[in-house]
C-alpha cells in the first residue's frame, strides 16, 4: 500500500505530539523529581532513604462510585477493600450509638483495630499532608 500525503502528515503530527509530550516529561521530571509509572506516581528523593516504598497516588479502577473526601482503606479477603469515608457524615453519627454498632458488628475486630491504628497515625499523617502541600506551594513559585 502507497504511503499518502494524509497519512505523513499524520505520522508527522504524531511524532511532534510525541516529542511535545517527551520534553514536557523530561521538564517535570528534572523540576520535581517526579515520574510516572504505570499511571501511580512514584517519587524520586534526592536525599538517599526518603523514597516511598509504594506509590503515593496510585489510582484504582473500581465499578462502585467511590466519594471523594478524606477516607481509609483497609484490605479485605480476595482483594476486596472496605473504605470508612470521613466525609460521608457529620461528627454527631461518629460519635453515635449507630456507627459504635457499624464498628462493633465486625466480628474480627478488625473496623476497631484500624480505627484505633487511624487514631495513633493521625498526627503523622497531618503532618505529612501539610509537608505535602508546602512542597508543592514552593514549585509554583
Amino acid at each position: 500500500m502507497p504511503v499518502t500525503r494524509p497519512m505523513r502528515n499524520a505520522a508527522k503530527q504524531a511524532r511532534l505530539s510525541f516529542q511535545r509530550m517527551m520534553a514536557e516529561e523530561e521538564r517535570i521530571s528534572e523540576d520535581a523529581t517526579e515520574s510516572a509509572e504505570h499511571e501511580n506516581v512514584i517519587v524520586t528523593a534526592n536525599t538517599a532513604g526518603l523514597a516511598p516504598t509504594q506509590p503515593i497516588f496510585e489510582t484504582i479502577e473500581t465499578a462502585t462510585l467511590l466519594p471523594s473526601g478524606h477516607c481509609f482503606i483497609r484490605p479485605l479477603d480476595n482483594g476486596k477493600y472496605e473504605v470508612l469515608t470521613f466525609s460521608s457524615a457529620g461528627l454527631d453519627f461518629f460519635g453515635s450509638i449507630e456507627f459504635g454498632g457499624l464498628v462493633r458488628e465486625d466480628l474480627t475486630g478488625e473496623r476497631m483495630k484500624a480505627l484505633e491504628d487511624v487514631s495513633k497515625t493521625l498526627k503523622d499523617t497531618e503532618s505529612k499532608v501539610e509537608k505535602g502541600l508546602g512542597s508543592a506551594s514552593k514549585l509554583r513559585e
